[in-house]
């Protein structure tokens, strides 16, 4: 799944319908800014559903920066396969 290609609310609707993979215990990548802010943003976002905006309200922070991290993070989780595609059953030959 390329970056150039997703979007975060397709990316968490993927996530949601199990179409993409995601860890049970968050990872936090050293390049990343806030790293004790880092993983929960993920988990507000992706698992939660929360917005950008209100994620941003409770941390103090503007919601352009949180998005820049939870981009950031899942850039990051999917190069190093955290987060990847999982292939339909028709594509594992199951159907």
């Amino acid at each position: 799944m390329p970056s150039d290609r997703w979007d975060l609310r397709s990316l968490r609707a993927a996530i949601w319908q199990h179409r993409v993979t995601f860890p049970a215990q968050i990872p936090t990548f050293r390049r990343q800014h806030r790293r004790d802010v880092q993983w929960r943003a993920v988990v507000l976002y992706f698992v939660r559903g929360w917005t950008l905006q209100r994620i941003a309200g409770r941390y103090g922070v503007t919601h352009k920066r949180v998005g820049q991290m939870v981009r950031g993070w899942a850039d990051l989780a999917m190069s190093q396969g955290y987060v990847a595609r999982i292939p339909s059953e028709e594509e594992c030959g199951l159907v």
